[in-house]
């Protein structure tokens, strides 16, 4: 089971998420901004971030940079999730070490949460 930290402004987006990862034995938490986000993350360092792009006070690639800063968080794997794929801040997630971007009008969810637990899985592995 992974502790997964679903940051996203949209509650019912998160629920939908939560419910699916649960169904599939992960733990999971979610934050609807930044500071809920930075909380959650201080009290207990998840396996795992989903993060959405778009959200008040704070972007979701800016939250990433401060993500990054830290050395605690610096290898934490981090999933995008975008209603906006062709937003021009995306071109710095790769950098930032997200490899997979998820577009809210187009993902099938069986695939974010396999998705999410083969990143959990190998991340794992190479820490043991």
């Amino acid at each position: 089971m992974a502790k997964i930290l679903i940051i996203d402004d949209d509650a019912d987006n998160c629920e939908l998420l939560t419910r699916a990862l649960v169904r599939a034995g992960h733990a999971v938490r979610c934050a609807p901004g930044y500071r809920e986000a930075m909380k959650a993350m201080l009290a207990a360092t998840p396996d795992l971030v989903v993060l959405d792009v778009l959200m008040p006070a704070m972007d979701g690639v800016t939250l990433l940079e401060v993500i990054r800063s830290s050395p605690r968080w610096l290898f934490l794997p981090v999933v995008i999730l975008t209603a906006y794929p062709e937003d021009p801040r995306l071109a710095d997630v790769a950098a930032l070490g997200v490899d997979r971007v998820f577009a809210k009008a187009k993902y099938d969810l069986n695939d974010l949460v396999d998705y999410v637990a083969d990143r959990v899985r190998t991340t794992k592995k190479a820490a043991s």
